[in-house]
């Protein structure tokens, strides 16, 4: 089968966890013999309005340049843009969309036109301009169709804009994305919370939203393995397990992915700062997202040693769990997925999460017997946090129990395409254009 996959960018320009996803599902699709094209936006300076292609992860790759009118956060329909990407993905039998953010709200109209259009929702973006529903200056998210609140939330940020006018573009943007969801063969969401979420703001599509998890992203080493397909991998296949021995010395908390207040960071270290003095060991990985953030969680960390990395490989990310007690994620967006609370079970290490979006949804997915490999615990609340950490310094037992109760499989990319060729497959049966 001839599959476009659109993603919002590609590394290295950027490479954030929804371009981690939709690379990491192109490849296993590739791995099953379908023919794959990237297509992504790039907002490279120097570039033209014609579009570049090359080989990423060895699939061939179409980096459409955006115009400098055509970056705006403000305005969601940008038609000659949309123009432009389906002249990019070519003569396929199906295309997967991975994300409206830096495209139009028209993409998957127009393509449907010609071609059937699979519509993932990473996050929140088709109903929140603010992407992870977190509201800003005081307002609060709506639990239903209202628009007040949206409007409270961006208007300080909107010099010039009245409140009328606000409530305008924000009912339109709305009609749009829901025709979007309208003009799909099918609407896939992650986690079984973004789809009640998004039921709560939207009108769904008649097919609703099917829930498929995105699994373990890293690249499956299947040379050597005789397992049929239908196999399930083990996740020890994936990643590098940690030991899982007691250690001395303090609590090592690991804590990856992007680094910004916004998941949580500087929320966990003032935590362990309100412990003893040596008594936890934090090791923070990932790219600073905001100016001088990483001087400021130093200034927080009081007496607790604190390690500060960049960006890192999947290796990287094993070696620096070997070190690590648990991983925590003590994340304030309304997280649609959590992948990293995956890799890091992957790797051996039990997970402390906040009770923002889906991520209690990855803890207790890995449970068993009403027992889970970590705690839940709510979001923005240090003094919560200060006390688990406690209670884990002082009882070592406590994190022996979380490791027992480890998961022995996770799902992976390659679960999740074998999915979505299930998918495509019966999409392009009914469909009178494929069959043509």
């Amino acid at each position: 089968m001839r599959v476009a996959v659109i993603l919002p960018f590609l590394p290295p320009e950027l490479q954030g966890g929804t371009e981690r996803v939709a690379l990491a599902q192109a490849r296993e699709l590739a791995r099953l013999g379908h023919n794959v094209r990237l297509v992504a936006a790039t907002d490279e300076p120097g570039t033209s309005r014609v579009a570049r292609t090359g080989l990423v992860d060895g699939l061939l790759a179409v980096r459409v340049p955006r115009l400098e009118g055509e970056r705006s956060p403000r305005d969601h329909a940008r038609p000659s843009l949309s123009k432009r990407v389906d002249e990019a993905v070519g003569e396929v039998d199906l295309v997967h969309v991975h994300h409206h953010g830096p495209f139009s709200s028209d993409l998957v109209r127009r393509l449907a036109e010609r071609v059937p259009v699979v519509l993932t929702l990473h996050d929140h973006f088709v109903s929140c301009p603010r992407y992870f529903r977190a509201p800003e200056h005081g307002a609060s998210c709506p639990t239903d169709r209202e628009l007040a609140g949206c409007a409270s939330c961006l208007l300080p940020d909107l010099p010039g804009w009245n409140r009328g006018e606000v409530l305008r573009r924000l009912s339109d943007r709305r009609a749009a994305f829901e025709a979007e969801l309208r003009a799909a063969s099918e609407v896939l969401v992650p986690s079984r919370w973004l789809k009640e979420s998004l039921a709560q703001s939207l009108e769904l599509p008649e097919g609703g939203l099917q829930v498929v998890g995105h699994g373990l992203c890293e690249e499956l080493d299947v040379s050597g393995m005789e397992l049929p397909l239908t196999e399930e991998l083990s996740t020890a296949r994936v990643l590098s397990r940690g030991g899982g021995a007691e250690r001395e010395g303090p609590l090592t908390v690991l804590h990856f992915g992007n680094r910004a207040k916004i998941k949580g960071a500087l929320d966990l270290v003032r935590a362990a700062a309100k412990l003893p003095k040596g008594s936890v060991r934090l090791i923070l990985i990932g790219k600073e997202l905001e100016a001088g953030f990483d001087e400021e969680l130093r200034r927080a960390a009081g007496g607790q040693e604190l390690h500060l990395h960049g960006q890192y490989t999947p290796d990287e990310l094993a070696r620096f769990a070997r070190e690590a007690d648990l991983a925590a994620f003590p994340s304030l967006a309304r997280e649609s997925y959590g992948l990293v609370v995956d890799e890091a079970l992957a790797l051996g290490l039990p997970a402390l999460v906040s009770d923002a979006g889906a991520l209690p949804e990855r803890l207790a997915s890995a449970g068993h017997g009403g027992r889970f490999p970590g705690r839940v615990l709510p979001q923005g609340d240090l003094e919560a946090w200060a006390e688990c950490l406690r209670g884990l310094v002082t009882e070592r037992g406590l994190l022996q129990d979380a490791r027992a109760v480890l998961p022995d499989w996770l799902p992976t990319a390659a679960h999740t395409a074998r999915e979505l060729e299930r998918r495509y497959t019966a999409i392009t049966a009914v469909d009178e254009r494929c069959a043509s």
